[in-house]
């Protein structure tokens, strides 16, 4: 009886764990940039910290605000994040649509700081169909895998990254949700509903008075940034502290 009991608890985790979402391999980015001055600039760099404009404020990194973009549909100019897709097909799109001419598609090996924007500002993302996975602080040059020109919304062949570092990258993944670092509004509604309610001052004794209380975040947006930064990747703090 115990080993049948064993055998169903054991099924019943692998059928559980093909429901959990799936973390790509590689993710894409389209941008007029060819490869020797995406080089030149060790990667890809958040709007916010490019060095652009003059007297440039510290960078955003409300997932929200980058997610939400500017009117032009592009990313904000002080967004601490990088945009990318799970979809080559849609970077391709993309670049057709945004880039007449000659663009390309980087393909990316992701690290811990790309995180899945659909899963973590859920019912409130507002550009789903993006699919998007958005990097907290530069792309180094040394984690993309490779590219693909495109010329008049024709995809070339894919070309290897001499420079991609297979041994420091390779194994490597997305973060599938941070809600934590959702960035709303602080009167936004999705304070006061799971998963964002456990990061304010709210807790589950409050539901019954919930509407008459406004959920407020308990850490700062930079600050929940800084600390999740420190535990996958030090090197990216500077641009929440600067």
């Amino acid at each position: 009886m115990g080993r049948l009991a064993y055998s169903v608890a054991l099924l019943f985790l692998i059928r559980s764990s093909a429901c959990f979402a799936v973390l790509p391999l590689e993710v894409y980015r389209s941008v007029m940039e060819d490869p020797e001055l995406v080089k030149a600039d060790d990667g890809f760099l958040p709007k916010g910290m490019d060095g652009t404009r003059p007297n440039q404020p510290i960078p955003s990194v409300s997932l929200y605000n980058h997610a939400m973009g500017s009117e032009t549909g592009l990313a904000r100019y002080d967004s601490g994040y990088v945009s990318t897709t799970s979809s080559l097909r849609l970077a391709h799109i993309w670049s057709n649509n945004q880039f007449p001419g000659t663009s390309y598609i980087y393909t990316i090996q992701p690290t811990p700081n790309f995180i899945d924007v659909n899963a973590s500002l859920g019912r409130y993302s507002p550009h789903p169909g993006e699919e998007e996975f958005a990097a907290l602080g530069p792309i180094r040059w040394a984690q993309i895998i490779g590219w693909r020109r495109v010329h008049f919304n024709v995809m070339g062949e894919f070309i290897r990254n001499r420079d991609f570092n297979r041994n420091l990258y390779q194994g490597m993944h997305t973060t599938e949700s941070v809600p934590e670092l959702a960035g709303f509004p602080r009167s936004h509604p999705a304070w006061g509903q799971p998963p964002w309610r456990y990061y304010t001052n709210c807790d589950d004794s409050d539901l019954k008075k919930r509407a008459s209380i406004i959920c407020i975040p308990l850490k700062s947006n930079r600050l929940v940034a800084l600390q999740y930064s420190l535990r996958y990747d030090p090197t990216i703090v500077f641009i929440i502290t600067k």
